[in-house]
């Protein structure tokens, strides 16, 4: 990563994006507020959108999508990233009391690798769906204090000292206090963010590693933070946009939610999300679906994910025909 003062910036800055953005939902506040205060207008779904260009963004639950049009109808390039990381979740019914321990039940979210998630402070983030006087309003939650912790079993206690089995069912649940009454921790959630517990209809609450984002190495060529996969290149499509001109074509920026588990749900990359934005920049323009059928093949599109690069401790796991070096470029 070494390369200057823009590289080091753009490091500083990615570490500050990764710190201010714990869950998806903080992901979409993060970005959004990057771009109202480059005088972008957020656009809502149900509302009638203006018909001149312009830069604007919309934002479905934990996805967001962005674009800058000019005065002509042009073809479409897009970044295509995604908000969600692998963690440990808060199960729906997470209070339980085990041998005179308070413990949230959590489970894991997508490929969590779960020996990481061992022995660590574990703040709490997320969103609470709340009733309130006109109906339902979602709050983002984020506590950085070490709540929880998954305690790693004793190597005095292993079967196995040289290898660690975890059953994601009982070994990954996290203390929280202690005593023979059962917590209500949910109802502790909604104290820190200022709700009343009987009004919170749900609750989408995920656990967050403490340790902030760093520059790291003796020559600040290296970036340790959590979620890199895949806020990397959400950082990443957030600079190219803001940074883009539209000239003979349209900038877009999309990241979507639920990349790890499948992207199957309404505002996922399965969803109608992108597609009914891009027929709208079109209508907005003055152009008709025939239009947008025939930009569409003119358009290019770059899903922009992470890359596992060569393990200097296990390079045996690699395919040696295709070593993937650090700080050497994109990987295609």
């Amino acid at each position: 990563m070494s390369g200057g003062p823009t590289t080091s910036a753009n490091a500083r800055g990615l570490c500050e994006f990764i710190d201010a953005s714990p869950s998806p939902f903080h992901v979409c506040a993060t970005v959004a507020q990057r771009l109202l205060d480059a005088g972008y207008s957020e656009l809502r779904e149900a509302d009638r959108w203006p018909q001149q260009p312009g830069r604007y963004f919309t934002v479905r639950s934990g996805s967001l999508v962005a674009w800058n049009s000019g005065g002509r109808l042009a073809p479409f390039r897009i970044i295509g990233a995604h908000t969600d990381s692998p963690n440990l979740r808060v199960k729906q019914h997470p209070d339980r009391v085990v041998a005179g321990w308070q413990v949230v039940a959590l489970e894991p979210y997508g490929g969590a690798w779960l020996n990481s998630w061992l022995d660590r402070d574990l703040g709490i983030s997320g969103r609470l769906s709340v009733r309130d006087g006109s109906g339902v309003s979602h709050r983002l939650v984020r506590i950085d204090e070490p709540m929880l912790r998954v305690p790693q079993l004793a190597i005095h206690l292993a079967e196995d000292r040289k290898s660690v089995t975890l059953d994601p069912q009982r070994h990954v649940n996290a203390v929280w206090g202690v005593g023979d009454t059962v917590g209500y921790f949910v109802g502790y959630v909604a104290q820190q963010a200022e709700v009343t517990a009987a009004d919170v209809l749900a609750a989408d609450l995920m656990t967050h590693d403490l340790t902030p984002a760093a520059v790291i190495g003796a020559d600040a060529s290296l970036v340790s933070a959590p979620r890199l996969d895949n806020q990397t290149s959400c950082y990443a499509g957030m600079q190219a946009l803001l940074a883009a001109q539209p000239r003979d074509v349209v900038p877009v920026l999309v990241i979507f939610d639920h990349e790890e588990v499948g992207s199957a749900s309404d505002h996922g990359a399965q969803s109608n999300l992108l597609s009914i934005v891009l027929e709208r920049i079109v209508l907005a323009g003055g152009g008709t679906r025939e239009d947008l059928l025939r930009l569409l093949p003119a358009s290019l599109l770059a899903s922009a994910d992470m890359a596992h690069a060569t393990h200097p401790n296990y390079p045996d796991r690699h395919e040696p025909g295709h070593p993937i070096a650090v700080n050497a470029g994109p990987v295609l």
